[in-house]
């Protein structure tokens, strides 16, 4: 699958009509999406989109091209399972033209090598090589795009933080103790990596006689509607599960997930770094309640003109837990280590709140992003 991403990044450029990168991404993942829900419903079987079955309705006279094909397979399979492919709104359809042909064939190997295995320790199908894949393809292509770049998150991270609050509610009970159900939201969710690692993994743990994923609710919310979109496919159809995600801005200004404020059991998140805002322009147009270490720091004077994105997401997020609620979250070093206003936002922090643990990632680690 690796190698045949990289190939496709290279047909791509040499094939491909689709001259911007966010379009190729969506025609990829419409793609995989279809194979996923035809090779599941089938069993584990082979798929309609497969190669050889592709190949084999284009032999003889009058036959179609491979890219008419790859369509028209394409079309049974959402027409089979239109609610899940409903996650790429209106804009389900292959946009792939009947002259397309040797671009069609550049995706049949991608397609024929999407990992399809069930996982041995649960009922759930296993993707996590799909999203590892995906989400190392998705970083290589926005390499020098910070826009896009930034709502990324290396699958090796994103695992491991998963791994941390997975073990975080097993060893603490009192985390989840009488509690019907675990809110676990992303603020700035992105393609929802975090979510969907949430559901997959705790899907393998068991937890009240049943399974922790059975216990779940995933909420997430991104700026940007093609990450809602993709966060949507994401956790639908690769991780089968249901999540509520909204559009709308998680700093400035009200959005849908301000209902959720003060009852989040667990935020997953890498929110975007490096972006500043007008303080004043955070704070008036929010309460107290939503930003309580920066509009403290404003009433005694030591708020900054600007500040950096990763302050006011700390500072609403933690806001968004209910008490004894937990985040983990990916942030710059200097805001753990950092002086000046750094160490001030930190001292202020720590009055109403406990850091468990700081853990250091290689510089290169995030450095796409």
């Amino acid at each position: 699958f690796y190698s045949a991403l990289r190939q496709l990044r290279e047909d791509y450029h040499r094939v491909g009509r689709f001259d911007d990168a966010n379009s190729k991404l969506d025609e990829l993942c419409k793609l995989l999406a279809a194979k996923t829900l035809d090779v599941r419903g089938n069993n584990g079987s082979s798929s309609i989109l497969d190669s050889t079955r592709i190949l084999q309705t284009i032999a003889g006279d009058n036959a179609p091209g491979v890219a008419r094909a790859l369509r028209d397979a394409y079309a049974q399979v959402i027409a089979t399972y239109s609610d899940s492919m409903a996650a790429f709104g209106s804009d389900s359809d292959l946009r792939i033209r009947d002259d397309d042909d040797e671009f069609a064939r550049a995706l049949l190997p991608v397609i024929d090598s999407l990992p399809t295995d069930l996982d041995s320790s649960s009922d759930r199908w296993s993707f996590d090589g799909l999203n590892e894949a995906f989400g190392h393809f998705i970083q290589d292509s926005f390499r020098n795009r910070k826009e896009d770049a930034q709502y990324m998150t290396p699958p090796e991270v994103v695992s491991a933080i998963v791994d941390i609050a997975i073990e975080d509610i097993r060893l603490d009970r009192k985390l989840v103790k009488g509690r019907r159900r675990v809110f676990v939201a992303d603020p700035t969710c992105g393609v929802g990596s975090f979510l969907a690692a949430m559901y997959r993994q705790s899907g393998r743990v068991e937890f009240r006689s049943r399974t922790l994923a059975d216990f779940i609710s995933l909420v997430g919310q991104d700026k940007v509607e093609r990450m809602v979109r993709l966060s949507n496919v994401n956790l639908k159809v690769f991780a089968e599960s249901e999540a509520a995600i909204s559009l709308g801005n998680s700093v400035i200004g009200t959005s849908p997930l301000d209902v959720w404020k003060g009852k989040l059991d667990l935020i997953l998140t890498n929110p975007p770094f490096g972006a500043s805002f007008s303080t004043q322009d955070i704070l008036s147009r929010s309460k107290p309640a939503d930003f309580p270490v920066l509009h403290h720091m404003a009433n005694i004077g030591l708020l900054p003109q600007t500040i950096d994105s990763e302050y006011a997401l700390l500072d609403k997020e933690i806001g968004m837990l209910r008490p004894g609620g937990r985040i983990l979250m990916v942030v710059p070093d200097h805001v753990v280590s950092g002086g000046g206003f750094a160490e001030r936002f930190r001292r202020e922090l720590l009055k109403a709140n406990r850091i468990g643990e700081s853990e250091f990632l290689q510089t290169t680690t995030i450095a796409a992003s």
